[in-house]
């Protein structure tokens, strides 16, 4: 999805969320701030969001985790703490609100192929939306694009009503094999 800066960012994920019925989601974002701001954000706007990130002390993350797990929390928002080794039936869709990158700041693409591993899990239908807002994060994706050998789907951010259709037509011509 292309928005036009970080605050479109924002609007465009609330707007998401305001027109799809989904199940359970995870928002992935670059940093532990990023995570909690959005989660402020979010819950200031009415929604019903959990964080998890290396910040949280081991009892927090095991709480965080089953609620998630038992379907009481629908929305998680995390770093990549979450990318691997977690299965969630229920997630059917996946925001990468930031793109992964490593610690040089090139494009980390075991860990994209983790993060968007954790929908569609288990033969169910799952989704995955990448966030860009400038020509980092094109080259990014660009640079994703290549590493993998597929062309991704441009989704508009100004017409929901084409939006929910164009995810929803995604969700079923797409299916993550276990």
């Amino acid at each position: 999805m292309d928005c036009r800066d970080e605050q479109h960012k924002y609007e465009v994920l609330v707007g998401l969320y305001g027109v799809m019925n989904i199940g359970q989601s995870i928002i992935f974002v670059a940093r532990r701030d990023t995570a909690d701001e959005i989660a402020r954000r979010m819950t200031a706007d009415g929604h019903v969001v959990t964080v998890l990130h290396g910040a949280r002390d081991a009892a927090e993350r095991d709480s965080v985790m089953d609620s998630f797990r038992s379907g009481k929390s629908k929305v998680l928002i995390s770093t990549n703490v979450l990318s691997r080794g977690i299965d969630v039936n229920q997630v059917n869709m996946v925001i990468n609100y930031d793109l992964p990158v490593d610690a040089r700041g090139n494009p980390d693409f075991e860990t994209y192929l983790h993060r968007i591993g954790r929908t569609g899990r288990f033969g169910r239908q799952g989704v995955s939306i990448a966030f860009i807002h400038d020509r980092k994060s094109w080259a990014e994706l660009d640079a994703f694009q290549k590493y993998f050998g597929v062309e991704m789907v441009k989704i508009p951010t100004t017409d929901w009503e084409e939006t929910e259709e164009m995810i929803k037509a995604g969700m079923s011509m797409f299916q993550v094999r276990d």
